[in-house]
């Protein structure tokens, strides 16, 4: 029945988030251990299933116990990063990453940037406070929606998200204004061909 475990750690937060990825079946142990796993270790805040019914599916999630998110912090603003969406593992990096990263990205108030793989918006939320507007492309519903709830959180009002694969939504994109700039943040494989 379980296939693998995910651990999520927020450092600068303490809390800790347990994916348990399993096949289809009995849920009452997985309630138990998860129960179990909540009262053993205070720091965890929640425990999710994703069942993986057939190989190539996308998996069903469901809480368990707890919530299916936690928060990390980062030179001052809150994160909701959901179970199972990408978030850099090196917190101790991050605040430098994203100060560099939108530093070199300059973003003017004058300018639209269009930023490709924004996750739950850890660098959209900064460049958007120096750009006119942003608009932050994903294809994760979940890391979308932890992403609006960043934006609203921080009080940044010029960023739209949009879920749609990256390589679907691209040509329309660039044909839909004049981007002063772009921001990618692309996954370990890269950029998709074409």
């Amino acid at each position: 029945l379980l296939r693998r475990m995910a651990i999520q750690v927020a450092h600068r937060t303490g809390e800790i988030l347990v994916t348990l990825e399993t096949g289809r079946g009995e849920t009452k142990a997985l309630a138990g251990l998860a129960r179990d796993l909540m009262r053993r270790h205070p720091g965890v805040v929640g425990v999710v299933r994703r069942t993986r019914a057939d190989p190539g599916r996308s998996a069903q999630a469901s809480i368990l116990v707890g919530r299916d998110h936690l928060f990390e912090e980062v030179d001052g603003d809150r994160l909701m990063v959901p179970a199972g969406a990408f978030f850099q593992p090196n917190v101790f990096a991050l605040a430098r990453l994203r100060r560099e990263a939108v530093d070199l990205l300059d973003p003017r108030a004058d300018e639209a940037i269009l930023e490709l793989y924004c996750g739950v918006g850890f660098l959209t939320l900064a460049a958007a406070r120096g750009a006119g507007s942003v608009l932050a492309v994903e294809g994760s519903r979940e890391a979308v929606a932890a992403a609006r709830h960043n934006a609203a959180r921080a009080g940044i009002g010029n960023a739209r998200f949009l879920c749609r694969e990256i390589s679907a939504a691209l040509p329309g994109l660039l044909r839909e204004t004049d981007w002063g700039a772009l921001l990618l943040d692309p996954p370990r494989s890269g950029l998709p061909r074409g």
